[in-house]
C-alpha cells in the first residue's frame, strides 16, 4: 500500500515539510538527492523513527524523517536509534 492512499492530504503534507527541512538519510548520513525517481532504490522516503507498528504516531512531524527508500526498507520496523548525527 502506498503512503499516498493510506495517509493522503495530511501525508503530503508533512512529507513536503520533511523534504524541504531535511537533505540526510537520518540512517546512513547520506545526502539524499531530489531529482530521483520514486522507485529509485537511493530515493527520498519517509520514515517513522517510530514505526506504525510499536505505536509511532502517523502524520506526527516528530516521529517522521528522511530516508533512502533502501536505508528504510533495510530497517523494517525494528526500533532503532540515529546511527549518525550530522549538522549541515
Amino acid at each position: 500500500m502506498s503512503l499516498q492512499r493510506r495517509g493522503g492530504r495530511q501525508l503530503a503534507r508533512v512529507r513536503e515539510v520533511v523534504y524541504s527541512e531535511e537533505s540526510h538519510c537520518w540512517l546512513c548520513g547520506s545526502w539524499v538527492d531530489p531529482a530521483l525517481p520514486r522507485n529509485h532504490e537511493r530515493a527520498r522516503s519517509l520514515d517513522h523513527v517510530r514505526p506504525l507498528s510499536h505505536g509511532g504516531a502517523e502524520f506526527d512531524r516528530g516521529n517522521l524523517r528522511l530516508a533512502h527508500r533502501v536505508c528504510n526498507s533495510r530497517r523494517g520496523d525494528r526500533v532503532e536509534r540515529k546511527r549518525h548525527v550530522r549538522t549541515w
